[in-house]
């Protein structure tokens, strides 16, 4: 049975997170699907596979979901990568407006946007149920994070039923001996949008 499945919105500071996919929660799934959006992939580059079509592709009728899933190894779910080519953003908005509407057996679609585009592909994420940030304590803080929290605050998206905080990591290959340091800037710099910090451990 098909059914409409549920977005979400996962924003990363790293691309190296989506190895460590298990830090946050998400493990092996049928029923869950990655999709890189991004006008143009970085996931790409780093797997090797430069010959993606990104979900423009969906812009066909008659193209489901299925037949674009990627699997990579040492990565849990099934993935959309971006394109290899830059897409405009009407381009990218008018893919993520017909998944509602592709027959599917997925159950929950997760957009993954480098922290980096957040501010300027908002018109298209803000559509998700809910959103959330995966950072790499290795990334120090910066402007992105203000920029961000901006944005989500003045779309509405950091309400109890949308907004399901920060989820700090640490990925074995950027160790970090700073950690304890640089999550106390993080959380001086979000002082001012203590919503965004939500359920942050």
């Amino acid at each position: 049975m098909s059914s409409t499945p549920t977005i979400e919105c996962v924003f990363y500071s790293h691309c190296w997170g989506l190895y460590c996919l298990e830090q946050l929660g998400l493990t092996s799934s049928k029923g869950v699907l990655l999709i890189e959006l991004s006008r143009k992939s970085t996931l790409g580059i780093m797997l090797g596979d430069k010959n993606s079509l990104g979900i423009a592709s969906l812009l066909d009728p008659e193209t489901t979901l299925e037949s674009q899933i990627r699997h990579y190894d040492d990565v849990a779910l099934g993935l959309i990568l971006a394109s290899n080519q830059e897409l405009p953003l009407a381009t990218l908005a008018a893919a993520v407006g017909v998944l509602p509407f592709k027959n599917t057996r997925i159950k929950r679609i997760i957009l993954l946007v480098n922290i980096l585009e957040a501010v300027d592909l908002a018109p298209i994420w803000q559509h998700a149920g809910n959103f959330k940030v995966f950072w790499d304590v290795a990334d120090s803080p910066d402007q992105t994070l203000v920029d961000m929290g901006e944005s989500l605050s003045s779309m509405g998206c950091l309400d109890a039923s949308s907004w399901q905080g920060i989820t700090f990591y640490q990925n074995p290959q950027r160790p970090s001996k700073m950690a304890d340091t640089l999550l106390s800037h993080y959380r001086d710099i979000l002082s001012e949008y203590p919503a965004v910090l939500g359920t942050s451990p």
